[in-house]
């Protein structure tokens, strides 16, 4: 979910290149993320086409690595999520996700966990393998923290939300420094994330409602 439409809004603002692709990667990621904070199975439909447009778009600009992210992670795992949230015992009567939620002890090891993997992804891969310097922790953390989101997100979790609004806000301040510094496209990054925090803020409460339903 997390830079899943970022490309395609940006490209739609400020190039044609692309147009009709970047607009599908757009409007499907809305729908999915919306769709997703209702906890509604048609959500992955979305999902499908979204992934696979935003990793073209990646792929013919040359970020290869969200290509390689959305095409053999993400793209992937959507088949799982579907199958999993389409099994009798992980929906209700209306066909919604039955939401679950993580115990004290899961989420003092998924703590750590992500502590140790941000360290080992920082420091022997995008450090060690492409020599990063700038924001290397910042991105690190993000990375992490969004592969456990889709793993939880999958899995039905409401601690999902959590990270998600940990990272949209991040990303949130980042832009608005951006666009107070002058920086042309900050203000379309900044409309985005702030759409995807108020989306994970609605998120997190309407899976709380869900959960106390069932």
């Amino acid at each position: 979910m997390i830079s899943v439409t970022s490309l395609g809004i940006i490209s739609i603002l400020t190039t044609n290149d692309y147009l009709v692709i970047t607009t599908i990667a757009t409007v499907t990621g809305m729908l999915n993320i919306l769709l997703l904070a209702k906890g509604k199975i048609l959500n992955y439909f979305f999902a499908f086409i979204n992934n696979l447009t935003y990793a073209y778009v990646c792929y013919n600009q040359g970020i290869y690595g969200q290509f390689l992210l959305f095409t053999f992670f993400f793209f992937p795992m959507q088949f799982y999520g579907l199958y999993t949230w389409t099994k009798p015992q992980n929906t209700s009567e209306n066909n919604d996700i039955i939401t679950k939620s993580l115990s004290v002890k899961q989420r003092t090891y998924l703590t750590i966990a992500i502590i140790i993997a941000t360290y080992i992804y920082g420091t022997f891969i995008l450090k060690g393998y492409f020599n990063q310097q700038v924001g290397l922790i910042a991105d690190s953390l993000t990375g992490v923290v969004s592969v456990v989101a889709i793993i939880l997100m999958v899995k039905a979790y409401i601690e999902q939300w959590v990270l998600w609004i940990i990272i949209n806000t991040l990303s949130t301040i980042i832009w608005l420094q951006q666009y107070f510094s002058g920086t042309g496209e900050g203000i379309a990054f900044l409309a985005m994330w702030l759409i995807y925090l108020l989306n994970a803020l609605y998120g997190y409460i309407n899976w709380i409602k869900l959960k106390k339903i069932d």
